[in-house]
């Protein structure tokens, strides 16, 4: 059994002591969508990426660290009565005078900006006016998509989206979008990937942006599904998507938009039924990723990938499969769901 020292008593009251003047001195005046902005901006996005700025006195002085760590930092939550959902801090902004924290998606309502230093809550008390230190998430400040076009395609390829993106500025250089105050589009994101809204060869955008419609390349070779979002600054935030544009994959994963290999040509056309046979598959976008990897199957059997290019796949058969189906399931079925039930006519 280890003894505690009166050195590490000490220690412990010293760190307690601290950590009371800390808490007794800091204080939480109010909130903004807008660095230095007023009380008055404090709406955004029901789906997150509304970055709220916190000004007060007495936040913990923002230090390097691997691990992060609550006790060690400030943190930040947004609190609806007996419901609290993070907001993720931006630690490269923060003095003891401001902070800067990403919403993370919450429903429709007002939710208090309930700071933690080192820990624990500043209390209510030492809030100057706890009303302009709320969050408040409305519909009416989420930007929509409500068309994607097309919903599928080859990779490399151009996109199309219709909704209301609540501005009709992505560059601040643009006419009429320079104050600061003016919502720019800041990403659009197919995936975890960006989907550029301007050619670079150019310097000019794909095609006229508006606050109903736009056109981004998406440059990736990766096959697979993604969900398609785009991050609006100021008092909107991320984007929530039209009910109709979602699908569900074979696997049950909820997407918006797919894309997929192109194959031209396999050789040879006929092998031994023992197996052992090399076939050179041409084609494009034959790139794989860890959630998307390379499979290749001959007959509903996994044909041994060999090597792997953009346009050439090579792959060894295994052995003839001992049905007869003159059917297979490919990448892109189709996915039904039914459920019993009544309707009037």
């Amino acid at each position: 059994m280890k003894c505690i020292t009166n050195a590490t008593i000490a220690l412990l009251l010293l760190t307690l002591l601290q950590l009371a003047v800390v808490l007794h001195g800091a204080t939480v005046s109010y909130v903004t969508t807008a660095k230095g902005g007023t009380s008055s901006q404090r709406n955004g996005s029901t789906e997150g990426g509304t970055l709220l700025w916190v000004y007060g006195t007495g936040f913990a002085r923002t230090t390097f660290s691997k691990e992060p760590s609550d006790d060690a930092s400030n943190s930040v939550k947004l609190v609806n009565g007996s419901n609290s959902y993070g907001c993720n801090l931006q630690s490269e902004t923060g003095t003891e005078t401001q902070l800067a924290c990403y919403t993370t998606r919450v429903p429709v309502g007002d939710y208090l900006v309930q700071v933690y230093v080192q820990g624990s809550p500043i209390p209510r008390s030492q809030y100057s006016n706890p009303s302009i230190a709320t969050f408040l998430a409305r519909s009416n400040n989420t930007p929509q998509i409500s068309v994607i076009s097309p919903a599928s395609g080859e990779p490399q390829r151009m996109v199309s989206l219709s909704g209301d993106f609540k501005t009709n500025c992505y560059l601040h250089d643009d006419d009429g979008c320079r104050e600061s105050n003016v919502s720019v589009i800041s990403r659009v994101y197919v995936g975890g990937q960006s989907c550029d809204l301007v050619d670079s060869e150019r310097g000019e955008y794909y095609s006229n942006l508006s606050n109903t419609d736009l056109q981004c390349h998406f440059k990736s070779n990766e096959v697979g599904i993604f969900n398609v979002t785009m991050l609006v600054s100021n008092n909107n935030g991320r984007s929530a998507s039209d009910s109709s544009l979602y699908r569900m994959s074979g696997t049950g994963q909820i997407y918006h938009f797919d894309t997929y290999a192109v194959l031209n040509n396999v050789s040879t056309s006929s092998g031994s039924v023992e197996g052992g046979t090399i076939l050179t598959i041409q084609g494009d976008h034959f790139v794989g990723s860890s959630e998307n990897p390379l499979v290749v199957n001959v007959g509903d059997e996994p044909c041994n990938v060999l090597s792997s290019e953009l346009t050439t796949i090579q792959c060894q058969t295994a052995l003839k499969p001992n049905h007869t189906r003159n059917y297979y399931h490919g990448g892109r079925g189709l996915h039904v769901y039914q459920e019993p039930g009544f309707i009037s006519l």
